[in-house]
């Protein structure tokens, strides 16, 4: 489908997204391959706005799904403009859908990125109340707790440190379930491996535990690296 979408020459044309988008009762219906194939034309002709635009609706449409929200966020990064108008955005959807944690997630990063850590960890904490066993949100409670802690209104720091030192605790834990699984561990193992050790790292240089940080990138440095390199990539 993809393919005849692009060598079609009624979809080569510039109001050809426009006709697919402009009318979201008529987005609303067209196949799912469809609506990502509007995105990834939309892409390929490096039309961002266009594509965040596209993937937005998606979103409202199908709020549940976490590649349409990974989409949102990465396109958002790509255009370079964080506004509080996406923000109002997923607040509106989550009034709808409160139940969509793919959309709690993305307003917690958010309300993160904007200096709102009390409303970033009151969404990734209504999350965590159906995914607890999420190493992605016990790590945004982490670093949420660790990055409040150099607040000025915060009265008692050490308990902040001491929170978030649990919920990274937590985190490390479950990631290390994953490489329990012999599939999981000879595909994915040592990814998970050098992930765990490279953030437990940049927590110590966080606390001002240089020995420790040192000593934890030289563990990370000594494993069989494989298809990762540290060349750089010769300029053409």
């Amino acid at each position: 489908v993809f393919i005849f979408i692009l060598n079609n020459k009624f979809f080569r044309k510039e109001r050809s997204l426009d006709f697919l988008i402009g009318n979201k009762v008529f987005f609303a219906h067209i196949p799912e391959n469809l609506k990502i194939c509007c995105i990834l034309i939309a892409i390929g002709r490096k039309k961002f706005e266009k594509a965040y635009k596209i993937s937005r609706i998606q979103c409202l449409l199908n709020p549940f799904c976490y590649k349409s929200w990974s989409l949102l966020t990465k396109l958002e990064n790509h255009r370079g403009i964080l506004t509080s108008k996406t923000l109002r955005y997923s607040l509106r959807v989550l009034l709808k859908y409160p139940t969509s944690i793919p959309a709690i997630i993305f307003t917690g990063n958010h309300c993160s990125v904007f200096g709102s850590f009390g409303y970033s960890l009151a969404e990734f904490f209504q999350a965590y109340r159906w995914k607890k066993d999420s190493p992605f949100l016990n790590f945004s409670i982490f670093l949420q707790y660790l990055n409040g802690s150099l607040s000025r209104k915060i009265t008692n720091f050490q308990f902040a440190i001491f929170l978030s030192l649990s919920f990274f605790s937590e985190y490390r834990k479950l990631r290390h379930f994953l490489t329990q699984n012999k599939f999981q561990r000879n595909i994915f193992g040592l990814e998970i491996e050098m992930e765990i050790l490279y953030n437990a790292s940049r927590l110590y240089l966080f606390l001002g535990i240089g020995f420790l940080a040192l000593k934890t990138f030289q563990k990370a440095l000594k494993k069989p690296f494989g298809y990762f390199t540290l060349t750089k990539k010769k300029e053409i």
